[in-house]
């Protein structure tokens, strides 16, 4: 099958070096210099593997790759970004590739793997939020990031579920309140970290609140900060 890239970059002449650095990995390579033509070019082209800088003049290259994955599942993205241990972090908790170096060297060695990987495919699609939504943990404060038919990810303060344990997810605005297992956690630093939930199966059910609530989320346009509706 044919391999495809998009290299997103505001810097023409640092745009033009890495198109010539991967372009024997590829049997297209496209280019873009801003948020919005890229994203043209993700839902014409639907590229294999999306490489962009974090800084594209007033937009973000996280945001970039989290518009891109909820309309192709299969895209890899790699940020390239500079020496910032949250964003970083940030990418990588949503399962991109950050890569603090620049140069075109390190940009065809991350581009290759991520060519040669194999994306996870889930029970269901997932769709990440605008903005996190304020929820509960078994009474504890939380906040909903990404959300789908199978299960959900939360950020959680202080304390909250260990791997392998049940809880009670609720967002009182929403009147939804589910059960759900704890399948793994990443810690942030201090109390803070990352929660991965799968849903009991008879909480996503067809009159379930939370599958009307994630049906919801799938048919709506994503958008994300410092984008547009589209």
């Amino acid at each position: 099958m044919a391999k495809t890239i998009l290299l997103v970059c505001a810097d023409r002449h640092a745009l033009a070096l890495r198109e010539k650095a991967v372009g024997p990995l590829a049997d297209k390579v496209y280019v873009a210099t801003s948020f919005p033509q890229a994203k043209n070019i993700l839902m014409e082209a639907k590229p294999d593997v999306l490489v962009t800088d974090l800084r594209l003049n007033e937009f973000n290259g996280i945001h970039l790759a989290l518009w891109s994955r909820v309309r192709l599942p299969h895209l890899r993205s790699i940020i390239v970004g500079f020496t910032d241990p949250s964003l970083a972090g940030d990418a990588r908790s949503y399962g991109f590739d950050y890569l603090q170096e620049e140069s075109p060297e390190a940009i065809v060695d991350h581009t290759q793997q991520a060519l040669e990987r194999q994306l996870p495919q889930r029970r269901s699609p997932r769709k990440p939020l605008s903005f996190p939504l304020s929820a509960e943990i078994d009474g504890l404060p939380a906040e909903l990031f990404d959300a789908g038919h199978g299960g959900f990810r939360v950020l959680i303060a202080e304390g909250g579920p260990e791997p392998g344990t049940t809880f009670i997810l609720e967002i009182r605005e929403l009147g939804i309140r589910v059960a759900a297992t704890c399948l793994w956690e990443k810690r942030l630093g201090g109390t803070a970290r990352w929660c991965g939930a799968a849903l009991a199966e008879s909480e996503s059910g067809p009159e379930a609140p939370w599958r009307a609530f994630v049906d919801a989320l799938l048919a709506d346009a994503a958008f994300v900060p410092g984008s547009t509706p589209s």
